[in-house]
């Protein structure tokens, strides 16, 4: 039986910047935002929600990403691209690398679950913990 072996980068966020210098130009749709990721970049989750405030509702939209890095062989990156209407802004943001996994799949499968055991604990239940939860046992 053969394991996978792999390692998270910590420092994924200089990684990160190497890909994307600097900020995008303000008023880029979601679109025009994804044109910007480099070839090879694959959307793997999209997260949904209407988050009810105090006085008013407004909707966020992350999707979220897998890079194979061509100048790090075996390296990749989870980033999103989110939407917060709210603030009727987009970003771009690093979330994780790994080094090691043999393909795309496996790598977008070992980063979400990192992702999501990050985030799970301050969840706070919904749709948000649902989705962590499922990306946990996705296989």
């Amino acid at each position: 039986m053969q394991t996978m072996t792999h390692f998270f980068i910590d420092d994924h966020e200089s990684i990160f910047e190497k890909i994307f210098p600097g900020d995008p130009p303000e008023g880029l749709d979601q679109y025009e935002l994804e044109e910007l990721n480099p070839q090879g970049a694959e959307q793997v989750a999209e997260f949904d929600s209407e988050v009810n405030g105090f006085a008013t509702s407004w909707v966020s939209r992350c999707f979220y990403y897998v890079y194979s890095m061509s100048s790090k062989p075996a390296c990749y990156l989870l980033f999103s691209i989110d939407y917060d209407d709210n603030y009727g802004t987009w970003e771009r943001c690093s979330l994780g690398a790994v080094k090691g996994p043999a393909s795309h799949y496996d790598a977008s499968k070992v980063l979400l679950n990192k992702f999501a055991q990050e985030n799970i604990e301050t969840a706070g239940g919904g749709e948000w913990e649902e989705f962590l939860e499922e990306l946990m046992t996705n296989e």
